[in-house]
C-alpha cells in the first residue's frame, strides 16, 4: 500500500469585530498546549494567522479507512485569544470584574450542553459580555464559597461540556476556603460551589494558561469523525464590540 497525507480543513476559529466579515488582526489565536496535545491524539495540526486558526485533519487516500484517527467521542480542544496590538483587550473587551471574570470563555455548545456543528458564534449574545466571564485559575487553586455554614460545608466541582463525575472537596471547621487540588483530574472549564447552592462559579483550571494569561479561551468541542464535514470545514467566530467608553 503507498502512503500519501492529505490534509483537510475541519475548523476555523477567529475573532472578530462584531457586524465585520473578516478576522480582527489585534488579537491572535492559537491552540493551548493542552489543545495541541489533543490534537496530536487525532493526527491534527493548527495554522495560526491574524485574528484566526485554523485545524486540519489527515487523510492517506490510499488506505482501506482514509481518514487518520478518527474521533469517536466527545473531545475538546482549546484556543488561547491574546493581544498582538497594544490595548486591543482594553479596545475590544468588556470590562469583567474580578469577581466574574477578568477573563473570557466561550465554547461551542448550547444551553443544554449540545455541541453546535454548523458553526457560527460561539457566544449567545451580539457580542461577548458579562456571560462569558470567567476566572483562570491553575491546577491547584484556593476557593473561597460567598457563604460557609455549619451545615453547608461540601464544595462540589462539576466539568462544563462532559459528563465526568462530579468531585467533593469539604471546608475544613473553622476555616472558610478550601484547597481544590485537581492534579491527575479533569481541567478545563469548571463550576465550583457549595453543593446545597445553585450558585457556581466559574473558573478555567490550565496550569500553562496561569503562567502566561490570555484574553480569552475557545473551547470546540468535536464527537464524530472528521470526515462527515463538508469541504472547507465549519467556521466559529467570537464577536467582540468596540468599546465606545473612552
Amino acid at each position: 500500500m503507498s502512503f500519501a497525507v492529505e490534509y483537510k480543513e475541519l475548523w476555523g476559529v477567529e475573532v472578530r469585530a462584531a457586524g465585520a466579515a473578516g478576522p480582527l488582526a489585534a488579537f491572535r489565536v492559537e491552540p493551548t498546549l493542552a489543545g495541541r496535545a489533543t490534537l496530536a491524539g487525532y493526527r491534527m495540526i493548527a495554522r495560526s494567522s491574524a485574528g484566526r486558526s485554523q485545524v486540519f485533519y489527515t487523510c492517506n487516500p490510499h488506505a482501506a479507512e482514509p481518514l487518520n484517527a478518527p474521533i469517536t467521542a466527545r473531545m475538546r480542544v482549546g484556543f488561547a485569544v491574546r493581544e498582538a496590538e497594544p490595548d486591543a483587550a482594553r479596545n475590544y473587551l468588556p470590562e469583567l470584574s474580578g469577581g466574574i471574570g477578568p477573563n473570557v470563555y466561550a465554547a461551542n455548545l448550547d444551553d443544554d450542553g449540545d455541541v453546535v456543528a454548523g458553526g457560527g458564534s460561539v457566544v449567545s449574545g451580539a457580542s461577548v459580555g458579562e456571560d462569558e466571564g470567567i476566572r483562570i485559575v491553575p491546577g491547584v487553586f484556593t476557593y473561597r464559597p460567598a457563604v460557609v455554614s455549619s451545615s453547608d460545608r461540601l464544595v462540589v466541582v462539576s466539568t462544563i461540556g462532559t459528563d465526568d463525575a462530579d468531585r467533593e472537596f469539604e471546608v475544613l471547621a473553622g476555616a472558610d476556603e478550601v484547597s481544590i487540588d485537581l492534579t491527575g483530574g479533569v481541567q478545563g472549564p469548571l463550576e465550583v460551589g457549595i453543593k446545597t447552592e445553585a450558585a457556581r462559579a466559574r473558573v478555567y483550571a490550565d496550569d500553562e494558561l496561569t503562567h502566561d494569561p490570555p484574553v480569552a479561551v475557545v473551547d470546540l468541542y468535536w464527537e464524530t469523525r472528521q470526515d462527515t464535514v463538508g469541504a472547507g470545514g465549519v467556521s466559529y467566530t467570537l464577536p467582540l464590540a468596540e468599546r465606545t467608553d473612552e
